[in-house]
């Protein structure tokens, strides 16, 4: 039953080959020996994710995921962000991922280099302020947007 999800989340994302690397094939491997991640695939990127559904505030969030041997995901291409867009349900349109503020500067957690795309700031009234330190990423749209750290939304994981 796993691999028919796999393989209906493969068909999905319209991939144009499943591996090109050596590198792709053991993030496959890796993903699928790992319950609740699964295997997604869009032109150039490859991603092992696993959604998690109930809310958190965003470091309640990032320990999820690093109790799973992952961390919060990053969709720092076009390409990448298509793959998150693809998660989108009717309950599910907005996770946390992989991007905080460090010294008065966004950065990716992955490998802290400052974030070189378009972000929305987001607060209750419309202002960005101290509070607005953690990244979520809006699904359908293809949105990376800065919020409020202790507001709960689901999260995605992602093993490297």
């Amino acid at each position: 039953m796993a691999m028919v999800k796999l393989l209906l989340r493969l068909a999905v994302l319209h991939p144009v080959s499943l591996f090109t690397s050596a590198l792709e094939a053991t993030k496959f491997d890796k993903c699928m020996h790992n319950p609740g991640f699964l295997f997604y695939v869009y032109e150039s990127e490859v991603k092992c994710l696993q959604e998690r559904i109930a809310d958190s505030i965003y470091n309640v969030a990032r320990s999820y995921c690093q109790d799973r041997n992952s961390q919060l995901a990053t969709f720092k291409t076009d390409d990448e962000r298509k793959v998150g867009g693809h998660l989108k349900s009717d309950h599910r349109w907005m996770f946390w991922i992989g991007l905080e503020s460090e010294n008065g500067k966004y950065v990716w957690i992955d490998d802290r280099k400052p974030v070189d795309i378009d972000l929305a700031f987001f607060d209750d009234d419309g202002t960005r302020d101290q509070t607005s330190n953690c990244g979520a990423f809006i699904a359908g749209l293809n949105v990376t947007v800065v919020m409020p750290c202790n507001l709960q939304l689901p999260c995605l994981c992602e093993m490297k």
